[in-house]
């Protein structure tokens, strides 16, 4: 039983381990977005808008990057800089945010904290969705068992018959 739970609370601990980084990636890119619209970051809520904005500026980075180069350590490597760009480009504002309203909104932090456990529990549990098996279950075997690293390929010799069934 207890090496369960010690097995159980280490792979809690990577995923939340892999999100941390993910977490300053994401927010450093968003932080690059306000300096855009020039505004600066006034507290934890403005650092968890960032997060959200940095994610998707992200996922639309990587849909590009995808149509000409598989989605692999290069696309990380050029994400990773761009967070830190953008938190090396904020670092005052985000010293003096962490020094005086970190302290004010640790019950933030605290439930923030909370919520990572939580999902960090169910990202580690049984895959319960009732359609899971239609597509993501085939995904994660074709990626395992062949090389989908390419970027966005088209095998048709005859581009017409990619609209053949819709006739």
């Amino acid at each position: 039983m207890a090496e369960q739970a010690a097995m159980l609370l280490t792979a809690m601990a990577s995923v939340i381990l892999t999100w941390v980084p993910l977490c300053f990636i994401f927010t450093g890119v968003g932080l690059i977005s306000l300096r855009v619209f020039d505004l600066k970051p006034k507290g934890a809520g403005t650092g968890l808008k960032c997060f959200w904005v940095g994610w998707a500026l992200v996922l639309i980075l990587l849909q590009i990057w995808h149509l000409w180069l598989p989605v692999d350590w290069r696309a990380l490597t050029l994400i990773s800089a761009i967070g830190v760009l953008g938190l090396l480009w904020h670092r005052r504002e985000l010293r003096h945010l962490a020094s005086r309203r970190l302290p004010t909104e640790w019950l933030f932090c605290l439930v923030m904290l909370a919520v990572a456990v939580r999902l960090a529990n169910r990202a580690i549990g049984p895959l319960e969705h009732i359609d899971a098996g239609l597509y993501h279950l085939s995904s994660i075997r074709l990626r395992r068992e062949g090389d989908l690293s390419g970027g966005f390929v088209m095998d048709v010799e005859d581009p017409a018959e990619l609209f053949k069934s819709y006739r």
